[in-house]
C-alpha cells in the first residue's frame, strides 16, 4: 500500500466519521422531539441500544445518558431508559427541547469529581501497584531496585499492620 492509497482511504474515513456524525445528531434530535410530543423514551432506548451494541469505543454512551438527562425527564430503571415521574422530575418545555436541539449531546462530559480517599484507599493502592511489579512480566534492573522494592513492601505492610491497629495512627 502506498501513500496515496493510505490518503484516498483516510480521506474517506473523515468523510464517513462527519455524516456518521450528523446521522446521530439528527437521531438524538428526533428522539428528543419524540419524547417531548408522546412522553415515549421508545426513539432514545432504540439509539442507545445501537450506541450499546454497535457504536461501542465510538459513541458517547454517558455523554448521551447525561444529555438526555438534562433536557427530559428521562430516568434508568435497570438497564431501560423510563420517563421519570417523581415529583422532583423536570418538566419538559418547548425551551428544554430547543436546548437539547442547541448542544450536541457528544459535547456533555461529566463533571470533574473531586475524589476523596481514605488511608485504606492509599494502602490499597500502593499494594496494587506493588504487587503488579511481582507480574511475569516485570523484572528488576539491578539489586538496587530489588532492595528498594523490598523497602517499599514492608512499608506498606507496616502501613496496613498500624491502619489495621487504629486508623488514626497513620501519618501522613
Amino acid at each position: 500500500m502506498n501513500r496515496e492509497t493510505f490518503n484516498r482511504l483516510l480521506k474517506k474515513v473523515v468523510q464517513s466519521l462527519k455524516g456518521t456524525k450528523q446521522l446521530v445528531q439528527d437521531a438524538s434530535d428526533v428522539a428528543m422531539a419524540h419524547f417531548y410530543e408522546h412522553g415515549d423514551t421508545s426513539y432514545c432506548q432504540a439509539l442507545l441500544d445501537v450506541f450499546e451494541n454497535e457504536g461501542k469505543n465510538f459513541v458517547r454512551r454517558a455523554a448521551y445518558l447525561m444529555w438526555l438527562r438534562t433536557f427530559a425527564p428521562i430516568t434508568m430503571i435497570d438497564g431501560k431508559l423510563v420517563k421519570d415521574k417523581s415529583e422532583t422530575a423536570i418538566v419538559m418545555s418547548p425551551e428544554l427541547l430547543a436546548a437539547s436541539k442547541a448542544k450536541a449531546f457528544w459535547e456533555f462530559s461529566p463533571e470533574k469529581e473531586d475524589i476523596i480517599f481514605s488511608e485504606t484507599d492509599v494502602v490499597v493502592c500502593m499494594q496494587k501497584a506493588l504487587k503488579r511489579l511481582h507480574g511475569t512480566k516485570s523484572k528488576p534492573l539491578d539489586d538496587a531496585a530489588v532492595a528498594r522494592l523490598a523497602a517499599a513492601e514492608a512499608l506498606v505492610a507496616d502501613f496496613a499492620a498500624t491502619e489495621a491497629e487504629a486508623p488514626e495512627a497513620i501519618a501522613v
